[in-house]
C-alpha cells in the first residue's frame, strides 16, 4: 500500500511541474506585449501578442490585449474582430 502511495505522490509532483512548465512562454510573450503597450509600442506589443495567441489560441486575455492594441492605434476593424471572440 505504501509502495501506491509513493508512486501516486511522484506522478502528481511529475505532474504539476509539467504543468507550470506549460504556458511559461505565452505568459511571457503576453507580459513583454504589455511592457510594449505601455511604451505606447502597440505594433511590437501586437506581433507579442500574436505570438502568445498561438500557444493559447483561445485565450480571453490575449484576445482582448490585441482588440485594445488595435483601439490605441485606432484599427478599430479588427478590434472589433478580437473583442467579439471574447
Amino acid at each position: 500500500m505504501i509502495r501506491y502511495q509513493k508512486l501516486f505522490i511522484l506522478c502528481l509532483v511529475v505532474f504539476m511541474a509539467v504543468s507550470a512548465g506549460y504556458g511559461a512562454q505565452e505568459r511571457k510573450k503576453v507580459i513583454q506585449g504589455n511592457d510594449l503597450f505601455e511604451q505606447e509600442k502597440y505594433d511590437a506589443a501586437l506581433d507579442k501578442y500574436r505570438d502568445a495567441l498561438t500557444s493559447n489560441p483561445e485565450s480571453p486575455l490575449i484576445e482582448y490585449n490585441i482588440g485594445a492594441s488595435e483601439y490605441r492605434k485606432q484599427n478599430m476593424k479588427p478590434h472589433w474582430s478580437s473583442l467579439k471572440n471574447l
